[in-house]
């Protein structure tokens, strides 16, 4: 057993956005570019991915708002070539 965790119901989850931000990331950056968004306590989820991309990111926030200014913000971050953002509307499955 690795851990427990608690799972909120949809509707106690419901407030704010969700996005899958696909990022592309400088060579050898990966590393200083990743440990930067686990900085940002509205990204959920990083993944490394093969593709186009090279990390994507689950990320939560309050207001569509404050979903722009966190892709500015991570924008910045040095290493970042590359960002592609797709909102989630709904859940039709999550089995976790």
């Amino acid at each position: 057993i690795s851990g427990y965790s608690l799972k909120l119901s949809r509707e106690m989850d419901a407030g704010g956005m969700r996005a899958f931000v696909t990022l592309s990331v400088e060579p050898r950056r990966q590393i200083d570019v990743a440990r930067t968004l686990g900085r940002f306590p509205q990204i959920e989820t990083m993944h490394t991915v093969s593709g186009k991309f090279d990390l994507v990111a689950q990320v939560k926030t309050a207001t569509s708002e404050d979903m722009d200014r966190l892709i500015d913000d991570i924008g910045l971050i040095p290493g970042v070539t590359r960002i592609e953002t797709a909102v989630i509307l709904s859940t039709k499955l999550d089995r976790r």
